[in-house]
């Protein structure tokens, strides 16, 4: 009776998968994961590229790259809670830049910056990777250049701005330094 296993409405027993509750007998394996989600509509704003945002951190630095992202985002359809995540990351990924190439003397400022929106992009990369995954999963498009917008004029734009208000923002920390 001991070896025997007992299966109740497709589950087996606690005992013999030794936990303590009730466990699926088929595991989570073959369960579908995208049940739930809903088509996004195509009449929308399209996203921009996610391999495209790293020449804007690299040219403008976390500002420039943060600013992106958390437009792609939004227009990603990105829960709020991982939107402002996204808002986080750029935030933190600024200061950490504008600190850093405060406090080193010489020419590393645009160095720093540069290095800070590389890093920053990274990070945003990682947030906004499954949201982006499931925009190419459901695309209607045969072309994949279809299914994105482009970054030239937003980034070219994002890399002026950011370049210009972190730089403002190290010269107005060393002077208070």
């Amino acid at each position: 009776m001991t070896a025997q296993v007992t299966l109740r409405m497709g589950f087996r027993s606690a005992a013999w998968a030794g936990t303590r509750g009730d466990v699926p007998g088929e595991g989570e394996l073959f369960a579908p994961t995208l049940d739930e989600h809903r088509p996004r509509d195509w009449a929308t704003r399209l996203p921009w590229r996610l391999s495209s945002q790293v020449y804007v951190g690299i040219l403008g630095g976390p500002l420039a790259v943060g600013v992106i992202a958390v437009l792609n985002a939004r227009r990603l359809g990105m829960a709020r809670g991982a939107r402002r995540l996204v808002a986080a990351i750029a935030a933190a990924g600024t200061i950490l830049a504008i600190v850093a190439a405060a406090l080193v003397p010489g020419d590393a400022p645009r160095l720093l910056i540069q290095l800070g929106g590389a890093l920053t992009y990274a990070a945003l990369h990682r947030v906004q990777r499954a949201p982006d995954r499931i925009h190419t999963t459901f695309s209607p498009h045969d072309d994949p250049a279809q299914d994105y917008a482009s970054l030239w004029v937003p980034g070219i734009a994002a890399v002026a701005a950011g370049l210009v208000v972190q730089l403002g923002l190290v010269a107005l920390v060393e002077a208070l330094a």
